[in-house]
């Protein structure tokens, strides 16, 4: 397959996805918290991911399941900004869910994909890079590839 066979196309089946809506809702709250400083989106940003957490938990019934882990993930990072001089982390979500919820780059995914109860490999530089530089999958509302390849289960999901 030719590069100039790959272009980015709009997927409009993002909208029928609830998980594409709760990232979209989350990354509102969370731009709400770092423009104010009022706790309370922040708070309820925290309870939707639990919320979403829980009810994949329940449905895949392993916390070894993507949509829990990723979730899960994000959760912890949410609390650790809430550390004294730590809220400059928030940047990072929503640069984060930002390209996820654009383009389908799921940062969190790829950097629990690295964890050793997630890998079969060895640990090494060459996984790292090409984890983090891999193209971005389905789950944003445009994605890179063949335009009639099928749209594939988000990562973030």
């Amino acid at each position: 397959m030719e590069t100039a066979d790959r272009i980015w196309t709009f997927d409009p089946t993002r909208f029928r996805d609830i998980s594409w809506w709760h990232w979209l809702i989350t990354l509102a709250l969370l731009a709400d918290y770092f423009a104010s400083r009022d706790p309370t989106p922040l708070y309820l940003a925290m309870c939707l991911c639990a919320a979403m957490g829980l009810a994949h938990l329940i449905q895949f019934r392993s916390f070894g399941a993507w949509p829990v882990q990723i979730r899960l993930g994000f959760l912890a990072l949410l609390a650790i900004g809430q550390l004294p001089g730590m809220r400059w982390l928030y940047v990072v979500p929503l640069v984060g869910q930002t390209a996820m919820l654009l383009v389908g780059y799921c940062a969190m995914h790829r950097l629990l994909s690295l964890c050793p109860w997630n890998r079969d490999e060895p640990l090494s530089w060459q996984v790292v890079r090409s984890t983090l530089i891999a193209l971005p999958g389905a789950g944003g509302l445009f994605r890179y590839g063949m335009p009639s390849l099928p749209v594939i289960q988000p990562a973030c999901g």
